[in-house]
């Protein structure tokens, strides 16, 4: 069983301390009060298979869904150099290369928007 504060698990999982309370008050969460230098503090009591799995363990998860050994990143990050250079062909054909590089080739700076 792993204690929580309750600001914590709010932030952790991403609710406001209000709807935090109310799942309390449902009986959704458990919780107990525990009385520290003085004060009253409240604490979620969760799980060990209720806790999410850390932010670092995700990714390693999502990559190997593939199955086959290929990194799905990887294979998507290709993709889309593939698209970048059809476009860059695309932009060139129609503009030419000098227009490109030319500074009024670039939309206009913001102050050029002002009055």
């Amino acid at each position: 069983m792993r204690r929580m504060k309750l600001r914590e698990y709010a932030r952790e999982k991403r609710l406001s301390l209000f709807e935090v309370v109310k799942k309390i008050q449902k009986g959704e969460l458990r919780s107990e009060q525990v009385e520290e230098n003085g004060l009253s503090v409240q604490y979620i009591l969760l799980e060990e298979d209720e806790t999410a799995p850390s932010k670092a363990q995700e990714p390693t998860q999502k990559r190997t869904e593939a199955g086959d050994g290929r990194d799905p990143y990887m294979e998507e990050l290709e993709q889309l150099r593939k698209e970048v250079a059809q476009l860059r062909k695309l932009v060139e054909s129609c503009c030419g290369e000098e227009s490109l590089s030319s500074p009024k080739a670039l939309p206009p700076s913001r102050d050029e928007y002002a009055l």
